[in-house]
């Protein structure tokens, strides 16, 4: 048995039920969540260009104590709210928040009854993987996100037409 494949690799038995639990996939430019559902397929995708607000002008100027003055508010004085405040005072008026760039939904119109279901993650070529069994047919989709390329590949496999 070879354990160092095992090591580098994520590997569950059921679809994800939550976005924790979706397999991440991304190139540092764009990204995607794989839930690994047999029917309906969710992939949740972002790209790093998709952001809320809109872009400081110049940078806050933060005084060398600020985070401590954060720490000693919540740590010392219990103080979340004046803690809270502080945050906002040296973040300014246009902080931004990473957005989703959307969700594609894949439709599979095959039997109910699923059997040899598998999901995984390889750490090594960063390939997401589910495979499962429906009516001796077996299916398999495989997805990537290519850097130099700048695209994400998805590979649908069946072993019958």
């Amino acid at each position: 048995m070879n354990t160092s494949k095992r090591c580098n690799r994520l590997w569950y038995r059921q679809p994800a039920g939550q976005w924790l639990e979706a397999l991440p996939l991304g190139n540092g430019a764009m990204g995607a969540m794989l839930y690994g559902q047999v029917h309906a397929e969710r992939i949740q995708l972002n790209a790093d260009t998709l952001w809320s607000g809109m872009p400081l002008r110049e940078p806050q100027a933060v005084g060398s104590g600020a985070l401590e003055t954060v720490r000693r508010l919540v740590l010392a004085e219990d103080d979340y709210a004046g803690a809270d405040q502080e945050v906002k005072r040296f973040q300014g008026p246009f902080t931004q928040s990473y957005l989703p760039l959307g969700d594609l939904c894949l439709q599979f119109h095959h039997g109910e009854e699923v059997t040899g279901y598998s999901r995984d993650l390889d750490l090594e070529t960063a390939a997401a993987s589910v495979r499962y069994r429906v009516d001796g047919t077996e299916f398999a989709r495989t997805a990537w996100v290519s850097e130099p390329q700048g695209v994400m590949a998805l590979r649908l496999k069946a072993s019958e037409p």
